[in-house]
């Protein structure tokens, strides 16, 4: 489809790689059926690296503030701060790209599909997270080609898919880390929650073998000590496309409350895949269950 000289679709860029790639998925969506370009906007990114330029994106990335113009109302004083402030909540900020004039639309608080987004023409800044698979499923091949890796993997990382494609894998991701101090919001997949989800995969496959990836590998072994478990000990935190990489390859996925969890199943290709997610996806707020789980995955309980 001809680019758009009247369309423009712009996404905010922030979060891990897992948040990343919802954004970029549906912005490309939406850009695709406004025949249009696509800017990511990777200013915002200070505590995350963006990673998204491994991929074979077709985007092209904004990574300076100064070709973006963000412009927020800013009046003087206590009461000024107070005005501006109210504004803004019920105004978007003034935005220009290349000259261009954007339209901010922005996620709404509940997080959930809004399926508005499907109406919306003209030069366009998308703003939020964007955690449903909703938006961007009847483009499910097309952005699946948009995220294989655009290089090859380390010869480590070779050598494990090798391993993986060999066996009935089950990737089994665990996360800990952040989520450990973020309890109340995010909450944990608790053991039993994994024990429950192995049963139900040896009930139902022959003979899997369970390929386990953690920021937390030492609890991993901890509790996860089988015959039938691999920890898969090949990747620092700065290679995770390596280790999504990993975890797309295998054949059925056990997933935690974690995008990139998420994301390593949505772009595994086995007809006869198995995933098991928990329920409830956060404890706190975040997508809606029903938009960001697809229908055909095996919801077990995350705490018990």
């Amino acid at each position: 489809m001809p680019l758009s000289n009247e369309s423009i679709v712009a996404v905010r860029i922030v979060g891990g790689l897992g948040n990343q790639l919802f954004q970029y998925s549906t912005a490309r969506s939406l850009a695709d059926r406004l025949g249009s370009e696509l800017i990511l906007d990777c200013s915002d990114s200070r505590d995350r690296s963006v990673e998204l330029d491994q991929f074979n994106i077709r985007a092209r990335l904004i990574g300076s503030r100064s070709e973006i113009r963000k412009t927020h109302l800013n009046l003087p004083g206590t009461l000024g701060r107070k005005i501006s402030k109210a504004v803004q909540l019920a105004l978007p900020p003034f935005i220009r790209i290349d000259n261009h004039t954007f339209k901010q639309w922005k996620e709404g608080p509940e997080r959930q599909f809004d399926r508005r987004i499907t109406a919306l023409q003209g030069r366009i800044y998308l703003s939020g997270y964007w955690q449903s698979y909703r938006y961007f499923e009847n483009d499910r091949d097309q952005i699946c080609a948009d995220l294989d890796l655009k290089r090859s993997v380390s010869s480590t990382s070779f050598r494990w898919k090798l391993r993986i494609r060999q066996s009935n894998s089950v990737c089994l991701h665990v996360r800990r880390g952040d989520y450990l101090l973020r309890e109340a919001e995010f909450g944990q997949c608790k053991l039993p929650y994994y024990q429950n989800a192995m049963a139900l995969l040896r009930s139902r496959t022959n003979r899997p073998t369970f390929f386990v990836f953690s920021d937390d590998l030492a609890w991993c072994r901890s509790n996860f000590n089988l015959d039938d478990v691999v920890f898969v000990d090949c990747h620092t935190p700065e290679q995770v496309t390596d280790e999504l990489d990993l975890m797309r390859s295998c054949r059925h996925h056990i997933i935690a409350n974690s995008t990139l969890s998420w994301w390593s199943a949505w772009l595994a290709t086995a007809s006869d895949q198995i995933v098991v997610a928990p329920q409830p996806w956060f404890t706190s707020g975040g997508p809606s269950y029903n938009d960001i789980i697809l229908k055909e995955w095996i919801r077990l309980p995350r705490d018990d």
